[in-house]
């Protein structure tokens, strides 16, 4: 759970992977002295992100300030043994989900004044790494997508900035990470991995 200091007026609509982490993570937040409230959207259904972005839409009454997308899969298989299937999941997730939710959003965001949208890429979308070329790809996207939307939104007061991590602990990559461990250490600068935790 992000560790956030003096937000004042901070209201939040959380939207987790889990539906039922929601209930927990409401009551941390409020705890911690936050206005949030939380949908459970399947971010790959084009009908429920719909809904979602209505819901935000009334509960922040016409108006948002900030897009943070940051939903995420992947499948640790090398390119000759994916799937149309796979395909459809990954790129649907990682690119055609935020890709769909910014369109939905730009209005909600330009009547803010002064928005901000942050894609949570990774340095998957710049750099080669084994055995994730549909991720990779995926990420690749939303790190051009980033750009023409940076340029074709800034007269709406909107920015557009990418975070591009390394490898974040999170339930999906420990799936992985016994694996590729070893690998993704000496592929690191000094031999040294540092693993950021999840923060969901």
């Amino acid at each position: 759970m992000p560790q956030w200091r003096n937000w004042q007026g901070l209201v939040l609509q959380y939207i987790p992977v889990q539906g039922t982490k929601l209930d927990e993570s409401l009551q941390e937040w409020e705890g911690k002295g936050y206005k949030v409230s939380g949908s459970v959207c399947d971010l790959t259904s084009r009908e429920q992100r719909v809904e979602l972005m209505k819901t935000v839409s009334s509960a922040f009454h016409g108006k948002l300030d900030m897009l943070i997308n940051n939903a995420a899969s992947t499948l640790v298989k090398s390119a000759v043994q994916h799937t149309l299937e796979d395909y459809s999941s990954i790129m649907g997730t990682n690119f055609e989900s935020p890709y769909h939710l910014c369109q939905l959003a730009h209005p909600l965001l330009k009547a803010s004044g002064r928005a901000s949208i942050v894609f949570i890429s990774s340095v998957a979308g710049s750099m080669a790494l084994p055995a994730v070329s549909l991720y990779a790809a995926s990420k690749g996207a939303i790190n051009q997508l980033t750009k023409n939307l940076a340029c074709e939104w800034a007269k709406d007061n909107i920015r557009i900035n990418t975070v591009s991590p390394w490898v974040v602990n999170t339930t999906m990559s420990m799936q992985w990470w016994p694996s590729f461990a070893f690998l993704l250490l000496h592929m690191s600068p000094g031999k040294l991995l540092l693993l950021m935790l999840d923060t969901q």
